[in-house]
Order: structure tokens, then sequence, then C-alpha cells
């Protein structure tokens, strides 16, 4: 494994075990593994990843193995021991990889920046197995992993998310009028998307910020500090404004992190009113992932606050919505 990143070695992994590509890992893990999970393989979370998601990878794994060396039905003691194997080559995998390749480990917050790209095949089939192949292939190409962000029929279009170095090694692929033979499918078109900027949370552990956010003390008053601000927490807020009814409300969006363990993250928002008593009425805070609102909290009248709270994964992105009305503010984070 002379040469090859942390990326290759982890494909290499996965294809020994029978699978075709990360996605065809998180699809059968049933949303327990996503891919985006599996793209962090060399950020901090992931070198020391949890004994949580370690065994989820194990159980994912079994499956496969234990079907080459039993027949089915499944014996729950023989599934538990092949499950038990699998943990142990996965710890050993990970250990061995960190000393291996130790020397390209960086001392500073990893660059987790991230492409939006698009290829279109020509080419029809609901068979997920024909997806599982032609990403597999390229990640071997890119020599890294890729994330799957939709899926779109008809001619087949796959909207993907990788490190831009595995983009430029599948584009130069695809100008070379080499990537369809490489993938036996005819491409019609490779291009990059515009990206929405996301704000790294994973970076507030090492003190790195995005711009426009700022410490809690320059934007909240005394008074909204004292009760609901805890110190061993990691807390940035940024002010938003929401004109609606020709009427302006500015309110300070709070974002309180701290590990709940090695591979959760507790996530805490609250919602302040800025030079107010109080919150407008019906000031909407949602959270979306993938699309779909999972916390809705609604402002009532003389409310000084709303908030909510929940956990996420390394890897998880998320939206924050406050609507007012017709109108909203939305920013994009990921961890």
């Amino acid at each position: 494994m002379c040469g090859q990143s942390f990326e290759e070695q982890f494909i290499q992994l996965y294809e020994s075990k029978g699978f075709q590509s990360c996605y065809e890992i998180s699809q059968l893990s049933k949303g327990e593994l996503k891919e985006d999970y599996l793209s962090h393989l060399v950020n901090d979370p992931i070198w020391r990843p949890g004994q949580n998601k370690l065994e989820k990878l194990a159980e994912v794994f079994a499956q496969k193995t234990y079907l080459k060396k039993y027949r089915l039905p499944i014996n729950e003691e023989k599934m538990k021991r092949v499950c038990e194997d699998e943990l142990r080559e996965l710890q050993n995998f990970f250990e061995k990889a960190r000393k291996e390749i130790k020397q390209d480990i960086p001392d500073s917050p990893v660059n987790s920046k991230k492409i939006t790209w698009q290829i279109t095949l020509e080419m029809q089939s609901n068979d997920p197995s024909v997806i599982y192949r032609i990403l597999g292939k390229l990640e071997k190409l890119g020599k890294g992993i890729i994330s799957v962000k939709e899926i779109k029929q008809g001619s087949i279009i796959l909207i993907l998310e990788s490190s831009p170095e595995v983009f430029e090694r599948i584009q130069s692929l695809y100008q070379a009028g080499q990537l369809s033979e490489l993938l036996n499918v005819p491409i019609l078109d490779l291009q990059v998307l515009p990206n929405e900027e996301r704000v790294n949370l994973s970076q507030w552990f090492e003190n790195v910020f995005t711009a426009g956010w700022q410490s809690v003390e320059e934007l909240l008053t005394p008074q909204q500090l004292s009760p609901t601000v805890w110190s061993d927490r990691v807390k940035q807020a940024k002010l938003f404004n929401l004109r609606a009814d020709l009427i302006s409300h500015a309110v300070n969006l709070v974002i309180n992190l701290t590990r709940a363990s090695e591979d959760r993250i507790s996530i805490w928002l609250q919602v302040y009113p800025s030079g107010e008593d109080y919150l407008p009425l019906n000031l909407k805070l949602l959270v979306l992932a993938e699309g779909k609102v999972f916390k809705e909290v609604t402002a009532r009248s003389a409310d000084v606050l709303i908030q909510c709270q929940f956990d996420a994964d390394p890897g998880d992105e998320f939206t924050v919505k406050l609507a007012l009305g017709e109108v909203s503010v939305t920013e994009i984070f990921v961890l």
C-alpha cells in the first residue's frame, strides 16, 4: 500500500469485501452510515473513529462476508462471530493506516473543501447495482470517495460531491475522451455545479470560524447571555434581518456545539431578538436535512428566545431556516 492515500486504501478494503462503492455501503447500512461520513476519512473524527461507527461498518461488511462463508438462513451466533472478526480487522486497518502515512497527517485543520459536479450518462436503468458499479469506477479513477447528492432518471444524471482533486482526475479523463470507455457507458456531459457556501462546524472546535459569525458576547445582551450560554461549549452567533410587512426584524442565531461522544456532536440552536424585547410573533426556526424538515419551533407572543437541540455525525449536512411570513433566510452547515 506504499504511496497510496488513506482513501485509496479504504477503496481497496471495501472492494475486498465485495462492495463496489461507498454509496453501496451507505445504502446497505440503511442510513446508519452516510457516504458523506465515509468521505471524511482523512479528517480527525474518522482517523480516530468512535466504537459505535466502527461497529456499524463491521455489521455492513459482515453481511457480505457471511454470505461468502455460509448459506442462508442467517445463524445469529455465526453472524455475531463474523461481526466480531470484521470489527477487529477494521480496528487493525485504521491503526495500520495511521502508522503508515502518519507523516501525511496535517497538524492544522484539514481542508475539507468539496465541490458539487454532475455527470450525465446515456443509459437508463433502475438497477441499483449499475449505479454502484459506475460510482465504484469513478472512485477508483478519481482516487477518492464520492458522495451522491441526487440521482435523476431518464438519461441518468448523477449529482455528486467530492474533493476538487478527485473531480480533476475524472475531468482529465473525460477531456481526453477516455472516460466513456473506462466506465463502459456513453458520457453526455460532465460539469461543475455552483456550490452553495457551507459553514464547516467541525472547524469551530479548532477556533476556525466562518466569516460573518461572531462571539456571542458581541451580539447578545448580558441578560440574554446569563441563563442560557454555557462556558464549556463552542458557540458563535450571527445577525439576520427579516423584512416583513415593511418592518425590519433583527434576530441573532446562536449555535452551541459540544462533543456528545467520539463520533457525535450535540448542536443547540437558539434565536434571540436584537434591539427588541421579544421575538416577532410566528417567527419560525426550521432545521432541514435532505430537503425535509425534522425540527420546527415557532415564536409565540412575548417569547424572548426559541431553541431546539439535536445530535449529528461528522459528515452530516443540514440547513437552518428562519422564516417570517413569506420572508426567509437560510444557512447551510456541514460537520
